[in-house]
């Protein structure tokens, strides 16, 4: 074995001094390369993957996300399902998500009160329990404006995601509102129905799904004409430790 290894470093060493020194510089920038690409970028890439996965987790889906069968766009006996996990020992905490298309205006106006052009975009409105969502996934953490809403609150007070707003970086192009902040009035409207909302708080978020919505009180949504409330769309969980571990 010994004269082997010393044959081995013999032949290298006459292949290194009688080579060109280019060539050398060269194998060993490949075979570096190589190397780094093997254990570095995909432990970099597996990584990003993760903490994707573990934002989306604590910030949208919670430990456990129910969605509506593939045939549905909603979740079928939403009273009885919610009743039976209430008496889950091991489901800490649940927030009921009851969502529609809706068109979100703004009016822009000139000094002298004159509309000048149209400001509008389409989201997705989602009715929650403000302090429910809360607890299921922290959703006041990522409140960059304004004020989190509690049951308190006037349900006339929306919070908007930052990807709906021009000023922001998660904005997308042409899509998005001009001169909306918190506190700005804004006009929500689904199918032919329409009412008027106070901007309570602006959302910003490494998650589509919270940067693209607009939220407002579950009982505010219910009451909207044109919205469907009988079911729900979405129901995110809170379980125990020792529950999440096996999810």
């Amino acid at each position: 074995m010994f004269r082997r290894f010393r044959i081995g470093i013999f032949l290298a060493f006459r292949q290194i001094k009688n080579s060109n020194g280019w060539v050398n510089f060269l194998i060993i920038l490949i075979m570096t390369a190589t190397f780094l690409n093997l254990v570095f970028v995909s432990g970099i890439l597996e990584g990003l993957v993760a903490g994707a996965s573990q934002e989306l987790r604590e910030g949208y889906s919670g430990d456990l996300i129910i969605t509506p069968a593939d045939d549905r766009i909603d979740i079928v006996s939403t009273t009885e399902l919610v009743d039976r996990i209430r008496e889950r020992s091991d489901i800490l905490s649940y927030s009921v998500r009851r969502i529609s298309n809706v068109r979100l205006e703004k009016d822009l106006r000139e000094p002298q009160g004159v509309n000048v052009k149209d400001n509008a975009v389409s989201a997705q409105l989602v009715g929650i329990d403000m302090s429910n969502e809360d607890r299921v996934t922290d959703l006041s953490d990522f409140l960059v404006e304004g004020r989190y809403p509690g049951r308190d609150i006037s349900r006339r007070k929306i919070l908007l995601g930052s990807g709906l707003l021009e000023q922001y970086e998660a904005a997308i192009g042409d899509q998005t509102l001009k001169e909306v902040e918190a506190g700005s009035r804004v006009k929500l409207s689904v199918g032919e129905q329409s009412r008027e909302y106070v901007v309570g708080g602006i959302l910003e978020a490494k998650i589509s799904e919270i940067n693209n919505r607009v939220f407002i009180d579950d009982r505010e949504f219910i009451s909207f004409p044109g919205t469907s409330f009988r079911e729900s769309n979405e129901i995110s969980l809170a379980v125990q430790p020792e529950a999440a571990a096996s999810v």
